[in-house]
């Protein structure tokens, strides 16, 4: 049976130009070929600048560097000791380990209060200044960026990791996540994105039984719940605002009327909303002098919804009279 911890190797990275070798390490999966991918990306690979500054060297002069596996399917410690070997063998001044015991550099507690004590209180060359760049350099830091390769390149999340992200995102708004500035320029480029685009049936089919059975999380919450009092109306405000000026079509119109018809308040906009209408049009209504008018047919005299629909052309004396 074969031994699950027998799962490292060690490794050299190799100049192509000289076919040399000029780093030894060991590692387990795709590590040999982190040091490459982090430099790509501007990253300092364990603190080791010497590394960093020949692996961009050799990227910048388009020189290949070869990834090859020296010893393989070991245990960690025994990895170890062959690197430690290796390059002691090769010898240390002609490669760009840190140690020759592949143990790096750590710095004491004492040694990182002394660093940071040394940098506070200076102030970056940079700060509060803009436009401080040439064009030529603009470009070339365009450049350099472009040709970043992402460090997930070739990788896949785990299902425990997914989860763990999904969870730590739950609940919570793009401000939330992104900070308030972000999340009004990621909302922005999503509408611009989306806009003039119309989404296939398949797609739409798609969607629809995805979404089958789920019960949101925001139901039965109004939304002074979910935003509070203040918030809501600001969104009220803006949807009232979006909305002015909007002349639906005939076709529409006859659409939104088919579906209303038959239905109370409560069944068109739920007990809460409907409560809130009668309120809204009671108040609207109060005070207010209503037309009083006469029938012809019996002198009686009213509020004019009620005298029409009883009176005048439905009069029962009008009736009488034709008799």
């Amino acid at each position: 049976m074969e031994n699950v911890n027998n799962i490292y190797y060690v490794y050299a990275l190799i100049d192509s130009s000289t076919n040399t070798s000029f780093y030894i390490g060991k590692g387990k999966n795709n590590r040999m070929y982190d040091h490459v991918k982090h430099t790509k990306s501007g990253k300092i690979s364990n603190n080791n600048r010497h590394l960093f500054n020949k692996i961009n060297k050799l990227l910048k002069n388009d020189i290949d560097i070869k990834h090859i596996k020296l010893h393989e399917n070991i245990e960690e410690r025994e990895a170890l000791r062959l690197e430690s070997m290796t390059i002691k063998d090769i010898g240390l001044d002609k490669l760009c380990n840190m140690k020759s015991d592949g143990v790096y550099i750590e710095y004491s507690d004492e040694l990182r209060k002394k660093m940071s004590d040394a940098h506070k209180g200076n102030i970056p060359w940079n700060k509060g200044k803009r436009n401080i760049y040439s064009d030529e350099t603009l470009e070339k830091i365009r450049i350099g960026r472009s040709k970043q390769v992402s460090g997930m390149l070739g990788r896949k999340h785990t299902k425990e990791t997914k989860q763990k992200m999904s969870d730590g995102k739950k609940g919570k708004n793009w401000e939330e996540l992104y900070g308030e500035k972000k999340a009004k320029t990621m909302k922005n480029n999503s509408r611009i994105a989306k806009l003039g685009t119309k989404l296939s049936q398949e797609s739409k089919d798609k969607i629809s039984v995805r979404h089958k059975g789920r019960i949101s999380h925001i139901k039965g919450q109004t939304w002074n719940d979910i935003y509070g009092e203040e918030k809501s109306n600001i969104i009220r405000k803006k949807l009232s605002q979006s909305r002015k000026g909007i002349i639906f079509s005939d076709e529409h119109r006859k659409n939104i009327s088919k579906s209303l018809k038959g239905k109370s308040f409560e069944c068109k906009f739920g007990k809460e909303k409907a409560d809130m209408i009668r309120a809204k049009m009671s108040n609207s209504k109060m005070g207010e002098v209503k037309e009083v008018v006469t029938c012809p047919h019996c002198d009686k005299s009213g509020g004019k919804p009620v005298m029409y629909r009883f009176h005048f052309d439905n009069c029962k004396f009008k009736k009488t009279e034709r008799m």
